[in-house]
């Protein structure tokens, strides 16, 4: 029989901090570490609640020059010809959205999909 093990702060933080970087998975760092899925859920609420972990930080925005190109016709809703919009973002992640999405809208939308 195994003995239970211990962890430390520092190697919860450190093993918290593996997910995501490189496109490494939750499941990635659990078959890693011979850990329960639910460690890693319990050690992250646990680290956040004492001010160890941060959540990501909030989005941000660049500035964006466009250069002109052969204009693009794509069906939009009721047939009018929008412009398509695609951010690559850190985590891997594509969005793509279409020319008149209020900033409020696009912010809240890379939050979703960085958290998820």
């Amino acid at each position: 029989m195994e003995r239970r093990r211990r962890w430390s702060l520092d190697q919860k933080l450190a093993i918290i901090g593996e997910i995501g970087v490189g496109g490494v998975r939750v499941c990635d760092v659990v078959r890693r570490h011979r850990i329960n899925r639910q460690h890693v859920y319990a050690w992250r609420r646990e680290l956040r609640e004492k001010g160890l972990l941060h959540d990501a930080p909030q989005a941000a925005f660049l500035p964006v020059t466009l250069s002109p190109s052969e204009p693009r016709s794509s069906s939009g809703a009721a047939g009018h010809d929008t412009k398509s919009v695609e951010l690559l973002l850190a985590n891997v992640w594509a969005l793509r959205g279409f020319d008149g999405m209020s900033a409020a809208d696009l912010a809240h939308l890379i939050r979703v999909v960085e958290q998820a």
